[in-house]
């Protein structure tokens, strides 16, 4: 549910071993003490009438979008007021100035909307179904005329952004950055990846990913598993696509209270399509540069009242700008909809992600920058459709079940089921060899082939109560997942034979070999989580939220050819953070949490760090969030601070022994966001990011992978991979009338490193992106344009010998119908 100004946000149930630790006995008992409250006799709740909501109070809500107005009086008037996405999407308001009782405000900000507000035994109210039309003229409110002007946003998030605090908390609310890119803003540029949705996303740059998945670095630090959908984990090893997404956004910083182990920098959670009241289908295709076709289907269908049905499908190929390389891929997603009553809802969903592609890591540094060749070489196979290509079949499916329990009590269960399938073959580089009469490189075959199966469940309990003059929007909740991967992994270098000139490569048929086995067993992780949060507001200008995690982290690695591994970790994440509202479109707030990661980034245990303690990520963040433009406009700055410990390094007493865990990693920076619009039809979305990310503690040493061997060097002072000290975007549209727009976009990147080696530089770039954009009745048509400029550019890299030249200037063209 929406808790307009004082969300809750749920909680999450996990079943393994409650009842045998006290910290889940005693989030048990809480849980059942909240049930309590709805009990005869047991009252935490205020007087339910407060007087003061029958007194005429002065209000100044501009027209426009219904649900930022509600907020507003909500905060206006510390009035405690809960409502649903779906009520409010699409809906404006006249506004309100005047002086006005409670209920009179709601009833004019409602005029029109089909929505009524009803009072709770709490005191707050929820929005209901306005009743029909009656002439009966005692029953209306009158109240003074008004025109309705407004226009809802065209770059606002369509549905609440709930990754913070996993419930539908005001961003005002919410002492943490959060960025959301919503669908309006995917449309416009024509993303297709999670790297195009995220191009002008602040603090977020691209990780070559090995060439075989999409990654990111936020903040400096590898997210390479912290993608969510709708809030559940998803393993993060494949490429995805945009086709079913509603929204994507983008937590800062550790979030370890709500989803347990992760990243230090923050995660990215993919909103998926949900179905709708209005039947209606939208049926798109494209055409782009390099041979890209793409067909994309959206078909929602209310089948009653009751029950809501939504269809995605895609289909996908292309060439690429890079030589040899090609992709295919389709999808299909079905979402529904079922609302048992006016208290229980279940939404499921079910997705079917296939690609296929070459997978392409780019090209060599050589002389400390990216090889001096055209952005299009290839560095691989002949024959790179048979052995430097692979396969992915992604399933997933959810049951999200809600019920409301009374007015201020809601229980959630999210149930999740995953299975992916990889095979991939590769042929990269793994050496630069200068001891030969011209620069050559040395290259290695890769086969791997997984078989993964995730299944999660997460229960949360939230609730709304005044307790002690303090309204309180408290969650508890647990997780228990289970991440099995069947796995076979080869790997080895190829014979000399083999080897590429740098400047001129003559690509060589690979055949096909099974290299040596680098892994070839079963992991296996089980998390059992616990958790509770509570947001507090204290009156109009004060909120703090409070978290507490409790998680159990049991590994095992069942290896078929050597040892077995298991291992055994408990960690309690906490979050504090105080946000001061001097008025309803500002807030100002100061946070802290701690979150862990095991010793691998992707959860699973192996030899290399079977004995290594969990990573501990502490980070700080003081900042501000302005709405502007009758809240149209989000305007964010944070300064943060996040620093990693507990990070391998070697003994200097015992180089060859076991790791002594006393390294460190810090990320310090400054960080602008924008999205929404500011007035006379011109949207934008974009940042700038300071970023000084650097190892600051380690007793190891580094060289790049050349020959003749280079000095090492000591890692500590090194700056992160991928992570630039400054960066920039901005991505505007402006309406020309008559159904035109047009967009415009700059992104910049400065200086950056290959890899934490420090030897090979991407250069900084800016390109220019484009848009035009028109309207007809049910069709649309879209003319993007990338790099504008064709300028050559390096956008990320894996290592110092796996480098991706940035995409040269390229057209995409695409129309769609709507039928309703």
């Amino acid at each position: 549910m929406h808790r307009v100004n004082r969300p809750v946000t749920p909680p999450r149930h996990t079943a393994r071993n409650l009842q045998q630790r006290p910290s889940g006995r005693l989030l048990l008992a809480l849980a059942c003490s909240l049930a309590l409250q709805q009990l005869p006799g047991v009252a935490l709740a205020a007087d339910s009438a407060p007087a003061q909501q029958q007194a005429q109070q002065a209000f100044a809500i501009a027209a426009g979008p219904l649900a930022p107005a509600l907020r507003s009086l909500s905060s206006s008037a510390n009035l405690l007021l809960s409502f649903t996405a779906e009520q409010t999407a699409d809906k404006v308001t006249a506004g309100l100035q005047g002086h006005y009782t409670v209920p009179e405000a709601l009833a004019a900000l409602l005029a029109g909307t089909g929505l009524q507000a009803v009072q709770v035994e709490a005191g707050g109210y929820v929005l209901r179904p306005a009743p029909a039309q009656t002439n009966n003229a005692a029953a209306r409110t009158e109240l003074p005329a008004m025109t309705i002007s407004g226009k809802a946003s065209r770059y606002q998030s369509s549905v609440p952004v709930s990754s913070a605090t996993r419930s539908d908390a005001d961003s005002l609310d919410v002492p943490q950055t959060v960025d959301a890119v919503p669908a309006t803003v995917l449309r416009d540029r024509g993303a297709r990846s999670i790297k195009e949705a995220l191009a002008y996303t602040p603090g977020v740059t691209s990780s070559t990913g090995e060439g075989i998945r999409e990654q990111f670095v936020i903040r400096g630090f590898s997210a390479i598993s912290d993608t969510y959908v709708d809030g559940m984990r998803d393993g993060g090893n494949s490429f995805r696509d945009t086709f079913n997404l509603e929204q994507v956004e983008v937590v800062k910083g550790p979030s370890g209270v709500l989803y347990g182990r992760g990243s230090a920098g923050g995660l990215i959670n993919l909103v998926s399509k949900r179905p709708h009241s209005q039947a209606q289908t939208d049926l798109a295709a494209s055409l782009g540069s390099y041979d890209a076709r793409r067909l994309t289907l959206d078909v929602n269908q209310p089948l009653n009242e009751a029950v809501q049905v939504r269809i995605n499908a895609m289909a996908d190929e292309g060439d690429s700008y890079r030589d040899e390389v090609w992709y295919k891929k389709h999808g299909v997603a079905l979402a529904s909809t079922l609302r048992v009553n006016d208290d229980v809802t279940l939404d499921l969903r079910a997705q079917h992600l296939a690609d296929e592609r070459v997978f392409d890591a780019g090209i060599p540094g050589i002389n400390g920058k990216p090889a001096d060749v055209s952005r299009s070489t290839y560095y691989g196979s002949a024959n790179p459709g048979d052995n430097d290509s692979g396969t992915s079949a992604d399933s997933t499916f959810q049951a999200d079940l809600k019920v409301d329990l009374s007015d201020s009590l809601q229980l959630r269960n999210t149930l999740s089921y995953r299975t992916l399938d990889l095979e991939r073959n590769q042929t990269t580089v793994n050496r630069l060899l200068l001891n030969t009469a011209t620069p050559t490189v040395r290259l290695s075959r890769s086969n791997f082939d997984s078989q993964q199966t995730d299944l999660a469940n997460k229960l949360e309990l939230s609730k709304q109560v005044e307790w002690l003059g303090i309204q309180h929007e408290l969650m508890v909740g647990a997780e228990y997942a289970i991440e099995e991967r069947d796995t076979l992994s080869r790997g080895g270098d190829l014979p000399a034979a083999y080897n590429l000139s740098v400047y001129n490569p003559v690509l060589k048929s690979v055949p096909y070999s099974a290299a040596s086995v680098r892994r070839d067993g079963i992991y296996e992780t089980h998390t059992a989580g616990y958790y509770i949060q509570d947001l507090m507001r204290f009156n109009e200008h004060w909120v703090m939220l409070l978290g507490l995690r409790e998680d159990q982290l049991e590994r095992d690695f069942d290896n078929r050819v050597g040892s077995d591994y298991s291992r055994e970790d408990d960690y309690r994440s906490p979050r504090a953070g105080l946000v001061y509202q001097p008025n309803d479109w500002s807030s100002y707030y100061l946070s802290a949490s701690r979150s862990y990661q095991p010793g691998s980034a992707t959860g699973v245990i192996d030899p290399g760090n079977a004995i290594q303690p969990p990573e501990i990520t502490t980070s700080y963040e003081l900042g501000s969030k302005l709405r502007l433009n009758d809240g149209a406009l989000e305007l964010g700055l944070s300064l943060f601070q996040i620093i990693k410990e507990n990070v391998p390094t070697r003994d200097p007493s015992d180089p060859n022994g076991p790791s002594l865990y006393i390294g460190e990693i810090t990320a310090e920076g400054v960080e602008l966001s924008a999205l929404g619009d500011l007035g006379h039809g011109l949207s934008l979305q974009g940042g700038l990011t300071y970023l000084d990310a650097r190892v600051t503690q380690s007793n190891n040493t580094t060289a790049p992978a050349i020959t003749p061997t280079q000095p090492a060097t000591p890692l500590e002072g090194k700056r992160a991979a991928n992570a630039p000290r400054f960066s920039a975007t901005l991505w505007g549209v402006k309406e020309l009338g008559n159904g035109w727009r047009v967009g415009l976009g700059v992104r910049h990147q400065g200086d950056s490193f290959a890899s934490t080696t420090n030897a090979v530089t991407l250069p900084a770039y800016t390109v220019l992106d484009a848009g035009l954009f028109h309207e007809r009745g049910p069709w649309a048509f879209a003319l993007n344009a990338r790099n504008l400029g064709n300028k050559t550019y390096y956008e990320s890299a894996t290592n110092d010998l796996g480098i991706l030249p940035g995409e040269p200037r390229s057209l995409q063209f695409s129309t769609s119908y709507r039928f309703e």
